[in-house]
């Protein structure tokens, strides 16, 4: 059904090997921190966010690394662009995790903010 979706809504053909299986958000954050993330490094996440991802985090000897989202004049939840940048920067921050939806909030990353994104 997925699949399906996303041909036709998007025009996207993905091959069912591109799939997996993930009972929920924070097993997968946890199979993303451990593949991507070494012990001690750096996990930045966009806050406030659901809270057992955090704890995932922290839980697999990852470094929590905070960056305040805040209400911007349309209301939804923005980032500080300049101030991503710098963090990003950092030389032990290793893996940024991002939700779209964002939870909480329900904000929705636009392809072009993801594409602002260094790195």
């Amino acid at each position: 059904a997925l699949r399906r979706w996303l041909l036709v809504r998007h025009g996207w053909s993905v091959p069912m090997e591109a799939f997996t299986f993930a009972p929920n958000v924070v097993s997968s954050t946890v199979a993303c921190v451990r593949a991507f993330a070494r012990p001690g490094d750096g996990v930045l996440v966009f806050t406030p966010l659901y809270g057992p991802i955090q704890t995932a985090v922290k839980a697999e000897g990852r470094a929590l690394v905070c960056h305040r989202l805040r209400r911007g004049p349309s209301g939804q939840l923005d980032p500080d662009w300049g101030e991503l940048e710098v963090t990003l920067a950092r030389p032990d921050v290793k893996l940024l995790i991002m939700c779209s939806p964002h939870n909480p909030g329900g904000r929705v990353w636009a392809v072009a903010e993801v594409d602002h994104i260094p790195g």
